[in-house]
């Protein structure tokens, strides 16, 4: 994670790390959040299941599905 460059967009408010996560605020109202891996751990990820990001903010997702809709 020495060469981590994190961009953002007109959507992205603020990424933070910590706790062995990746937080992504939107401005939206949406959260993001994943788990981060080691370097060594990522060599074995294929083998086990897919990670997943998590969503928090449920009428952000309710209103931005009725936006695109």
């Amino acid at each position: 994670m020495d060469n981590l460059e994190l961009n953002s967009d007109k959507k992205v408010k603020a990424i933070t790390l910590g706790d062995d996560c990746i937080y992504i605020d939107l401005f939206d109202g949406l959260r993001l959040s994943g788990p981060l891996a080691p370097r060594e751990e990522k060599q074995g990820a294929q083998e086990r299941r897919p990670r997943r990001m998590i969503v928090s903010g449920h009428e952000a997702v309710y209103d931005t599905a009725l936006a695109l809709a």
